[in-house]
């Protein structure tokens, strides 16, 4: 489960990144990870800073106790996010 930021770092300090690679669950490929776009980083801080489960992007929405990005679509695709500051 993420942590919330600190007192000090504000929430526009706060990146979100999602696991890019091509198979984002093997131990063997090197990890890539791709930021999320300036809008889709200011819903996702927005819904954790309010501490709600989910923050719902266009194509896919964040689950923030399972530290996932889950595709609307097909809720079996799913990728790691982390918090970069």
């Amino acid at each position: 489960m993420l942590t919330g930021s600190s007192a000090s770092t504000s929430l526009k300090d706060v990146d979100w990144v999602w696991k890019s690679n091509q198979n984002p669950c093997s131990e063997s490929e090197s990890e890539k990870w791709s930021h999320y776009s300036d809008v889709e980083n200011l819903i996702i801080n927005e819904a954790f800073s309010n501490k709600q489960p989910h923050a719902m992007l266009d194509d896919c929405y964040i689950d923030f106790e399972h530290s996932l990005q889950i595709l609307n679509t097909d809720h079996s695709q799913k990728r790691p996010i982390k918090q970069v500051v």
